[in-house]
């Protein structure tokens, strides 16, 4: 004949391996899952132009506009999909935004990590340090006052 407290066990124990399980299952990916790049890297990929790395520019599109890294495409964080034909065929995508405070390319990186995509990192300083650097940029041309 069973005791309560061996049948109050018994009912813990089931609740905490369910637990486990069902926690154990989430696909989420962690802030330490997605690796960082520095400007070396993002001055190398900028150079070598082969088309098997994509350097992803995460901000609006009117901020891409106005200034971004040569060579970079833009997707906004909310159009990040899977299977987007900008990204197929890529080696590695290197992705950023303004600053590694809005942590905004932090958020795409893990995005597409979680959709599928392989060999993503993140080059957090982002443009901001990019421009600190004096390193290429592509801008939008002044309107002139005539």
């Amino acid at each position: 004949m069973n005791r309560p407290s061996e049948s109050v066990f018994a009912f813990f124990l089931a609740v905490g391996l369910l637990a486990l399980f069902v926690g154990g299952c989430n696909r989420g990916i962690t802030d330490d899952r997605v690796s960082t790049v520095g400007f070396g890297h993002v001055r190398d990929v900028v150079a070598q132009r082969d088309g098997a790395v994509i350097l992803l520019d995460v901000r609006r599109r009117s901020d891409f506009a106005e200034a971004h890294i040569p060579g970079a495409i833009n997707i906004p964080l909310a159009e990040i999909r899977a299977g987007d034909p900008r990204l197929s065929g890529v080696r590695s995508i290197v992705v950023y935004g303004q600053t590694g405070e809005d942590r905004l390319s932090l958020a795409a990186a893990k995005k597409l990590k979680h959709l599928g995509y392989r060999n993503v990192v993140d080059y957090r300083p982002g443009l901001e340090e990019w421009i600190r650097h004096d390193a290429p940029l592509v801008v939008r041309p002044r309107e002139r006052d005539d």
